[in-house]
């Protein structure tokens, strides 16, 4: 894989994240504004896993940019 291809691929998993990020966040936005303090709210939600990806993914390729990490084809 080269490193263009690899930033291509980091970059989707980057966007599907958000996305995915977005709808869950609306989803608990609407449950939070339809029920308040009677909604049912979970430890378990996968907000905190989903913004850690985006993190560790975002990180990444900051890093590949800033250390302009080299690919070799061997």
């Amino acid at each position: 894989m080269t490193k263009f291809e690899l930033k291509v691929e980091m970059v989707k998993e980057l966007e599907s994240l958000t996305k995915q990020i977005q709808k869950r966040s609306k989803e608990l936005l609407t449950t939070i504004e339809k029920e308040g303090i009677s909604g049912y709210y979970s430890i378990d939600s996968d907000l905190l896993d989903m913004a850690l990806r985006i993190h560790k993914v975002s990180a990444i390729l900051g890093y590949m940019n800033t250390l302009n990490v080299n690919f070799t084809d061997d």
